[in-house]
């Protein structure tokens, strides 16, 4: 969730998932040499502060607020999930299951949701996930209501 990549010598930020829940604060980093057998990576001591349901969703990476938390928690958290899991894939193909399994109609529910299709998982912010899961939300709304073919964990 918080580690440094291999051409990355401080961690990325943690995930959407963990921004969208919490405010996490980078305290300290632990070096290798404190573990044993010692890794080939330091590693990091993070908070993580709750925050309140109505502030779910909070602000973005740049600290700018989002409009509203997520319409369907559970939907955010499937998005993210389907996203993640194939993280080479761009969102519209690894999104696809989510939306009916047309990779074509994925990507215009997204573009016009304001999230580029095209786009991969380690490029999208907290924005990015809400408006695709908000998106998704409406997608099943618009297949009969009662998940029409649409499948969330």
């Amino acid at each position: 969730m918080v580690t440094p990549t291999p051409t990355h010598s401080t961690p990325p930020p943690p995930n959407p998932q963990a921004r969208y829940y919490s405010d996490p604060a980078f305290l300290l980093r632990v070096p290798a040499s404190a573990f044993m057998p010692s890794p080939r990576v330091d590693s990091a001591l993070v908070s993580f502060s709750l925050r309140a349901p109505a502030r779910r969703g909070g602000e973005d990476e740049a600290g700018a607020p989002l409009a509203a938390p997520a319409a369907d928690e559970r939907v955010l958290a499937s998005v993210i999930g389907a996203a993640f899991t194939q993280r080479r894939k761009k969102l519209r193909n690894a999104l696809a299951p989510l939306f009916g399994g047309d990779a074509d109609a994925t990507a215009a529910a997204l573009a016009s949701a304001g999230v580029d299709p095209d786009g991969r998982a380690d490029a999208a912010g907290v924005r990015d996930f809400v408006r695709a899961a908000d998106a998704a939300v409406l997608a099943r709304a618009g297949a009969g209501g009662a998940g029409g073919g649409l499948v969330f964990c």
